[in-house]
């Protein structure tokens, strides 16, 4: 049986999770313009490249642990796949076959399969608690992403709705399957072979587009975003997760995804000067209080 980690160590692993979600907020508002000038498959390979570099560097200078079985190799095949590769694909295509307001309504169903398909595996248990923290954490993220607008499915939008949750599920699989193989290996081992298995495809989908992209026309600014995305909103992404993937439940990592709506409503709030309406503060606060709810524990996942 597992031990169940200290206090003090799943606080820091919330608090990693706090910083995955204040990094991708940030990320909305830091890399908005980069697709104007790399497209979004050149990015992908761009921050896959730089990952399996990063990582691999790390892992043979410092690290030099070796997969001690073929099953575990087929499982960081599979979260590779799933957490690297498919689920930035399926974003993507999806993203440009539908609208912004489906995509981020359907983007926050991924903790909704984080949970199911947890309980499909048998990797955690089902309490009424969590499933309330859910409800309550997804209805707020949901209208805090809605902002007054409506959500419109049709003809030119279902393929593009489709790709959307299919990101949300293969994202709530790697999350799921990478778990144990955290537990039992160091970090960046098994985040190296997840971009090596994950990136390579990524690199061949997107090698075409920044071949051919002329770098002379990048701004400065763009790149200096570039390098935000590929530090922060992935490399520190992957590594924050998955150092709380080893102390919390799959459930738990995947609720923080709500507070990223959170994240880029307060800064809006801060840094643009827009009005927070007490509408607004009330479904924060119902995000924040249904990531505690899924979040609490009792000497069990």
């Amino acid at each position: 049986m597992q031990q169940t980690p200290p206090p003090s160590s799943v606080f820091s692993a919330h608090i990693a999770l706090f910083f995955v979600a204040l990094f991708y907020g940030i990320n909305y508002f830091i890399a908005k313009g980069i697709f104007q000038y790399i497209p979004p498959l050149g990015m992908v390979a761009v921050r896959s490249a730089s990952a399996i570099l990063f990582f691999g560097i790390i892992h043979l200078v410092f690290i030099r642990e070796k997969i001690r079985s073929s099953r575990d190799f087929f499982m960081l095949f599979l979260c590779g796949i799933f957490g690297a590769a498919l689920n930035q694909i399926f974003f993507f295509l999806g993203l440009s076959r539908t609208s912004e307001v489906n995509a981020s309504i359907f983007m926050i169903t991924s903790p909704l399969f984080v949970f199911i398909i947890a309980i499909i595996l048998k990797a955690e248990k089902m309490t009424w608690l969590k499933l309330g923290g859910l409800i309550i954490s997804f209805v707020g993220a949901a209208m805090l992403s809605l902002g007054g607008r409506e959500i419109s499915i049709n003809d030119e939008t279902v393929l593009g709705d489709f790709f959307i949750v299919l990101n949300a599920a293969v994202y709530a699989f790697y999350l799921v399957l990478v778990r144990p193989l955290m537990v039992k290996y160091h970090v960046f081992t098994i985040i190296m072979w997840v971009f090596i298995f994950g990136g390579i495809m990524n690199i061949l989908i997107g090698f075409s587009d920044l071949w051919y992209l002329d770098w002379n026309t990048v701004p400065d600014q763009t790149y200096l975003s570039a390098l935000y995305v590929v530090l922060f909103a992935t490399i520190g992404t992957y590594i924050l997760n998955a150092i709380a993937l080893r102390k919390v439940s799959s459930s738990s990592v995947g609720v923080y995804i709500y507070l990223q709506p959170v994240i880029v409503g307060l800064i809006s709030w801060f840094w643009f000067d827009r009005f927070l309406s007490p509408v607004k503060t009330l479904y924060m606060l119902m995000v924040v209080a249904g990531v505690v709810i899924v979040s609490y524990r009792k000497n069990s996942n």
